[in-house]
């Protein structure tokens, strides 16, 4: 991915359509990555608010629930994506509070 997921719940968006940019296996379930999102991810920076759930509806109408969303980066030093509190530490060492 060259940009970050574009993400539309601001704007008051409840659905959206959008292409998956990455998927992988991931405890037991799938990581998807997405171009464009109106689910709102748990924030690394904020994480009170809970993640929205909803489903994912696939072009040839197979329909998944989501399980949990997450913000996450790409660590720059190992080039891997990271979420949840790997994520936040890279963050907080990027903003000098290691």
């Amino acid at each position: 991915m060259k940009t970050g997921t574009f993400v539309t719940f601001p704007g008051g968006a409840l659905t959206g359509q959008g292409r998956i940019e990455f998927a992988a296996p991931y405890a037991n379930s799938w990581l998807l990555i997405a171009d464009r999102t109106p689910v709102h991810p748990v924030s690394f920076r904020w994480p009170d608010q809970p993640a929205d759930l909803g489903q994912v509806i696939f072009a040839d109408g197979v329909v998944v629930e989501i399980a949990d969303a997450w913000t996450g980066l790409v660590g720059a030093d190992a080039g891997v994506f990271l979420i949840g509190e790997e994520a936040k530490a890279v963050r907080e060492r990027a903003n000098g509070r290691a």
